[in-house]
């Protein structure tokens, strides 16, 4: 009762106190399969004892004590895991408010590194603050807080991705390439980065340059399929070389012969070449290896209009 009696008047500080001296007796008691409800209440109290302000010096040292010399002891005798016990602190402190003496409570408790944990969750906190500023299109917002999880992490890569499309939102070329730049730096082995800083280069105009990248991202990541794609979608669209995205086109198929995604490219490259026969052949062999692609046969039919056979092109 003691502890429902707490949660009920946090005010009464009497009340959480003697809460906490029940529990350190609970390990005398035979509760058995109940053990996480009684601990679960007693941890219900964190909230009202911290927000009381009585004894405020010395309650966090208390509960940390209390957690390492019994509950977890408690909890592992009654056959729940270390894992297990932190996650039942993380549902109860979520429920209580989550403050920072309970996050530092967890954390303790958990015999997690502290400064790991909680650097790691600062920095993607404000991680995510950023992306979703941009979703929002706040650059301002966005930039405060990528700068900020740069200042915990200064190589947290998606930050520093995030202040390079901050920097472009906002016209800024020169810094957007700069971010970019200490992005690749900070994770050379991620065939993703090399790729973003050629997309960056593209969507700021630097065909010559965005080729260039895609080619040496190649060299570092021969296997990669996507940057092979993209640098022939670049040749394609951007540049108007067909006779280049066919060539990466080829290269890609012959080291990933089932990328229908590939195939389909292939083709789309052949019929802008005007070579209508291999972009049917190289469409079918796409066809084959995604039947639920629509966009595949919907290509299939307007290259039998371009060859004058409607009858062909209402099948596709």
């Amino acid at each position: 009762a003691w502890p429902l009696l707490g949660v009920a008047r946090p005010n009464n500080r009497a009340i959480c106190f003697v809460s906490i001296i029940w529990f350190r007796s609970i390990d005398r008691l035979e509760i058995g399969a109940e053990a996480p409800i009684f601990i679960g209440g007693f941890f219900l109290l964190v909230r009202s004892i911290i927000q009381s302000g009585w004894l405020a010096p010395i309650t966090s040292r208390i509960l940390l004590m209390i957690c390492h010399e019994n509950g977890r002891a408690i909890l592992v005798r009654y056959g729940m895991s270390p894992r297990r016990y932190y996650c039942y602190l993380l549902i109860v402190f979520g429920f209580a408010g989550w403050n920072a003496t309970a996050q530092a409570l967890v954390v303790e408790a958990s015999g997690v590194p502290k400064s790991e944990l909680m650097a790691t969750d600062a920095v993607q906190i404000k991680i995510n603050e950023g992306y979703a500023a941009l979703r929002a299109q706040q650059a301002g917002m966005a930039e405060k807080a990528f700068l900020e999880a740069n200042r915990l992490n200064p190589t947290a890569v998606e930050a520093l991705l995030g202040l390079a499309m901050v920097a472009q939102f906002e016209g800024k070329a020169e810094k957007a390439r700069e971010w970019m730049a200490s992005a690749v730096s900070a994770a050379p082995n991620r065939p993703e980065i090399h790729q973003a800083e050629a997309r960056l280069y593209a969507d700021q105009g630097n065909l010559d340059i965005v080729a260039t990248r895609y080619r040496k991202a190649i060299s570092t990541f021969p296997d990669n399929s996507q940057l092979r794609l993209d640098l022939a979608n670049l040749y394609l669209e951007k540049i108007r070389k067909p006779g280049e995205a066919i060539n990466v086109l080829r290269d890609l198929i012959s080291r990933n012969p089932n990328f229908a995604a590939g195939h389909l490219a292939l083709g789309l490259a052949f019929s802008a070449d005007g070579k209508l026969d291999e972009s049917i052949r190289a469409l079918s062999d796409a066809a084959k290896l995604d039947s639920s692609n629509p966009f595949i046969f919907h290509a299939l039919g307007l290259l039998a209009l371009r060859q004058g056979a409607p009858d062909r092109a209402l099948d596709a």
